[in-house]
């Protein structure tokens, strides 16, 4: 399935290029363990992210689990054993995995953590709302429910994605919480803030921004104008955390890791290669000039440490060097 570029009022965002490179990366991964980049269908290509999550919950080690147990509920069985190798057996499969080099699987448990991490800290600082941009099979809404019951969730994907969401939640789950709306949105004809709005966002709140495995697959103006469209819409203390790769992995020129150089071949091999980076020394100075303030900027070293670090001391897996995650503020007025 080849999307098409869906350009509108806010940044001419290419959103259904982004979403299924995100799941382009993951499509390696399970070429890389055995599997064919063409198994899953094209209706449920973003059920590969989740399945991994669901794999990556099943971690007896809690300091390394994906915290994202609710996948492991959403996934089907019949696919995790067939499509991803899985026999209700971890420690085999990750093995596997090592062998192979298929390094995302653990950069997708670590940033589930991390994000998981900030969400918490927003939440018990006073977010009022989230908005998650490109939400797939995102969980959080429902992990968190019961814990902040009065947050609102806003769910910020293409109809048909949207659509498929709830019809699996309302499957899977016996009690949806009230606290979750969908936004669908057609870029080519719909404005987000409109969007949002009409579903009963609230500018004058304080909101976290999740936009994960997004930005880069899109064009320069096009994440500069959704960081301009946080900073100018959101209440200040609101902030915005996405993940990101520097200039040098985009352009294919990275030397650190042969990985890097793997990846950005096989998505430019698909037609739709990554197009923006940040350099991470002048992350700050680039949120800034968004009207942002960055507050957090980590790497390979902190996730290593912070949450892929296993009980007996030694790292678990290998997670890529080039990817990082940053967190920014709106600035008060």
């Amino acid at each position: 399935m080849r999307p098409g570029k869906y350009r509108g009022s806010w940044g001419g965002v290419r959103w259904g290029k982004c979403l299924a490179m995100a799941i382009g990366l993951s499509l390696l991964l399970l070429a890389a363990a055995g599997c064919t980049a063409d198994s899953p269908k094209p209706s449920n290509t973003a059920s590969v992210i989740m399945y991994l999550r669901a794999i990556g919950a099943h971690n007896p080690d809690p300091k390394t689990r994906n915290p994202d147990y609710l996948a492991a509920k959403l996934a089907d069985e019949d696919v995790l054993r067939q499509k991803m190798g899985w026999r209700g057996e971890f420690e085999p499969l990750v093995q596997r995995l090592i062998d192979k080099k298929s390094w995302m699987f653990f950069y997708f448990t670590a940033r589930t953590k991390h994000i998981d991490v900030v969400l918490r800290k927003e939440l018990e600082a006073g977010a009022d709302q989230v908005v998650i941009l490109g939400a797939g099979y995102d969980t959080r809404a429902y992990r968190f429910h019961k814990e902040f019951p009065k947050v609102r969730f806003f769910e910020v994907d293409l109809p048909a994605m949207s659509a498929a969401k709830k019809e699996i939640m309302r499957e899977k789950l016996a009690n949806l919480p009230v606290n979750v709306t969908y936004a669908p949105i057609d870029f080519n004809t719909q404005d987000l803030g409109a969007v949002l709005a009409k579903l009963g966002y609230q500018n004058n709140q304080k909101t976290l921004f999740i936009w994960e495995g997004v930005i880069y697959y899109l064009d320069p103006a096009a994440v500069e104008s959704t960081l301009q469209f946080i900073a100018k819409n959101a209440a200040p203390g609101s902030s915005v955390v996405f993940d990101y790769l520097p200039p040098s992995v985009v352009k294919g020129t990275y030397t650190k890791n042969p990985y890097a150089k793997i990846v950005a071949n096989y998505v430019r091999s698909l037609g739709e290669p990554f197009t923006f980076g940040i350099e991470p020394d002048n992350s700050s100075t680039f949120l800034k000039k968004q009207g942002l303030t960055q507050v957090s900027d980590i790497g390979h070293d902190y996730l290593v440490t912070e949450y892929m670090t296993s009980s007996n001391g030694k790292p678990f897996g290998t997670l890529p060097d080039f990817f990082w995650i940053t967190q920014a503020r709106v600035s008060g007025k």
